[in-house]
């Protein structure tokens, strides 16, 4: 009589396994090769209240994206046995949901109190801007750099907001982040408000990395 290959402990083929990509994953081997590889994964929608927002509005190399795009921070009631509120971070990509980040107690307690440090105060971007313009034209000190406008990674036109504690501010500028960087020290609410950009910046950071 034959016998099964199965019962012999013959190892089964393979089966090839399909996934859905959304997330680039890095591996290095003489060089570093990037590819996008996503797993297909059901992310949760955002819970609670949006406290402040990174969303790009047109890119200068692919026009209007189709739907919402870039990071957004909610905060919401962690309820009377977790210390504080919790705040968690949620990226978008073209309208999809692609990554959540934050949500942890001890996470979410040091970004709130980074924030209170800060100590944001409400003000009027455009006229803090040319207020600031005015005295980087009048400083001698200062490198020559109005023959260029500034420069980002991913030039585009983006809309930034934050919403906390009765405090909000809400503005639009093309490449944000080297235009608060340029200013910051002509004008103390740009200064302060590029250490808010960079506070986001460094929770997504600690948050992605597990610190």
């Amino acid at each position: 009589a034959s016998v099964s290959s199965s019962c012999l402990g013959t190892p089964a083929k393979p089966r090839p396994v399909m996934l859905t990509l959304h997330r680039p994953i890095c591996l290095a081997f003489s060089g570093l090769i990037c590819l996008q590889a996503f797993a297909d994964v059901e992310l949760p929608e955002p819970e609670g209240v949006l406290l402040m927002s990174i969303e790009l509005k047109e890119s200068a190399f692919s026009g209007v994206p189709a739907g919402k795009h870039g990071y957004f921070l909610y905060v919401k009631d962690a309820g009377a046995f977790v210390r504080g509120p919790l705040v968690t971070g949620y990226r978008y990509d073209n309208g999809k949901l692609i990554d959540v980040f934050g949500g942890g107690s001890s996470g979410s307690v040091w970004f709130l109190e980074k924030l209170e440090d800060l100590g944001v105060r409400p003000f009027e971007y455009s006229s803090a801007l040319a207020s600031a313009r005015i005295l980087e034209s009048q400083d001698s000190s200062g490198v020559e750099m109005d023959e260029a406008a500034p420069v980002g990674m991913n030039d585009g036109t983006y809309e930034i907001s934050y919403s906390y504690q009765g405090v909000s501010v809400k503005f639009s500028e093309e490449n944000p982040g080297p235009v608060l960087r340029r200013y910051s020290k002509y004008n103390d609410n740009i200064s302060q408000f590029s250490e808010l950009v960079n506070l986001m910046s460094t929770y997504y950071g600690l948050m992605k990395i597990g610190m």
